[in-house]
Formats: structure tokens, C-alpha cells, sequence
């Protein structure tokens, strides 16, 4: 009778195996870790990326406006509103100025312009503004209870008709959540060439008459709205325009941050 002889594994065979399996399953385990955590960094940059160029495009847009007074129209309301005699309704919180704010990270500043409108138009909260009005807009930081953010960069929507004030001095509307520092620099100089930069604070320190203000800069530090892991390298300090903001002052809570800054000429100013 010939005999059946059973083929099999070892056991070093099988403990090889089941190593060489393990070995593989770690490898796999690692590639996939490894490639979530830098989509998850690219994601965050691109929300940076994204949330800064809209706040600065949104000011831009704005601002560049900003003393718009057609032949014929108007009494010539000043682009910046720095003073109170320089737009009906101002109240010292409808001034721009510097380090008006605590929120978010480091002292934020506030920025107030104002434009003649030829024709029928809205503010930045969508209110009506009748042709022949000004158009005010604020921008400053808020907390933002709808998101849960501490530090929203919002703007304030108003109207004037050179005598009486519309809808000026609320919470405004949120134009995004993840602004942790605005800060406003005025650039003064002659033929529109800006020589100098200053705060709110040095500009209302000049002897009158001041300079008239022909470029606005704006720097904001935005950050990512989700987190892009603990692994996060520790924050480095930062600068946004003259705010000087420690990394140790930086909460270590795996958002990326980025500061993004613009210049901005007041080509409409008189």
C-alpha cells in the first residue's frame, strides 16, 4: 500500500509568516498615518490660505472705494474716519484706532472708511443705502457665539446723508470666524506716494494739519478652522505690521497660522 504523506508549514515557518505579515500590516499602518497627517496639513494650509486672501480681498475691495465723491456730489467726507467731526453719527467707537481690542491674540486694531454712493446700493450687512448717501463700513474683531469662535473678523454697515446716521454702532456681520489679529497702519506723503507709515494713535499725534492719508495697510493673522494634528511644530513668533505677537503666546492647539498683509491706495482720496 503506498503511503499519503500530509504537506504543511512548520511552525518556524508559520512564526516567519506571521512576522513578515506584521511587518507588513505596520508598514501599511504608517504609510496611511503618514499620508492623513500631511492631506491634513495640506487641507489646513489651503483653509489659511483661502480665509486670508478672502479677508484681505474683501477689505480691499472696500476700501479702495473708500472716498468715492463724484463731481458735484457730496460735501467731501475724509476716506478714513479718524476724527468725530469727520462723519455725522462718529462716536469713539466709530473711529478708527489702534489696539481698541483684546480678543483673539495680541491687541487688534479697527479700521472705519466711508464713500459717496452715485446710485442706490447696500453696506456690508445688506442694509439699504439711498443714492446720494455714504456708505460707512467698520472692520474690527469680534467673538462669533454662532461658531464658537473667540476672535471673528466682522464689519459694521452704515449709512449717512452728510447730516443724520443709519444702522452704525452694532455687532455688525461676521466676514469670518478665524481672524485672531487685524492691525491698520495709514500711509502718509504727497503726489500719492506714501513715505511714511503710522498707527491711528502717531497719525492723531501730528500737529494740524495732518498729511492727508493716500494708502491704508492691512495686516491680518488668520488661522486654520480645524486642527492639523498635535505633531504641529511649537509656533514661532509672529509679527502682523507693529503688533510683535510671542510664539509662547499662542495657544498649542494644532492650527496652522499665517499673517497676510496688503497695501491699499486711497485713489479716490482729495
Amino acid at each position: 500500500m503506498k503511503r499519503m504523506h500530509a504537506s504543511g508549514f512548520t511552525l518556524l515557518e508559520l512564526l516567519i509568516s506571521v512576522a513578515l505579515g506584521g511587518l507588513i500590516a505596520a508598514a501599511a499602518v504608517q504609510l496611511f498615518t503618514t499620508n492623513a497627517t500631511g492631506f491634513t496639513l495640506m487641507r489646513g494650509l489651503s483653509d489659511v490660505q483661502d480665509n486670508g486672501s478672502f479677508a484681505l480681498d474683501f477689505i480691499n475691495r472696500d476700501v479702495r472705494q473708500a472716498g468715492l465723491r463724484p463731481a458735484g456730489l457730496g460735501t467731501g467726507f475724509v476716506p478714513v474716519v479718524m476724527e468725530v467731526a469727520q462723519m455725522p453719527g462718529a462716536a469713539a467707537n466709530l473711529l478708527t484706532g489702534d489696539g481698541v481690542s483684546a480678543l483673539g491674540i495680541g491687541n487688534s486694531d479697527r479700521l472705519v472708511v466711508q464713500r459717496l454712493a452715485p446710485v442706490a446700493t447696500v453696506d456690508c450687512e445688506g442694509n439699504a443705502v439711498a443714492a446720494g448717501s455714504y456708505v460707512v463700513s467698520r472692520y474690527f474683531l469680534r467673538a462669533d457665539d454662532a461658531s464658537g469662535s473667540a476672535s471673528a473678523l466682522a464689519c459694521d454697515g452704515g449709512s449717512h446723508n452728510g447730516v443724520v446716521a443709519n444702522a452704525l454702532g452694532d455687532n455688525g456681520v461676521v466676514l469670518l470666524t478665524s481672524v485672531e489679529n487685524l492691525q491698520i497702519q495709514l500711509g502718509v506723503g504727497d503726489a500719492g506716494v506714501p513715505v511714511r507709515y503710522l498707527t491711528a494713535a502717531q497719525y492723531n499725534a501730528l500737529a494740524a494739519p495732518r498729511p492727508r492719508i493716500i494708502t491704508v495697510r492691512v495686516g491680518v493673522m488668520v488661522g486654520a478652522l480645524e486642527s492639523a494634528g498635535a505633531n504641529l511644530a511649537e509656533q514661532r513668533d509672529m509679527r502682523v505690521l507693529d503688533e510683535d505677537i510671542v510664539g509662547a503666546a499662542i495657544p498649542r492647539d494644532g492650527r496652522i497660522r499665517r499673517v497676510f498683509v496688503t497695501s491699499i491706495a486711497l485713489r479716490n482720496e482729495f
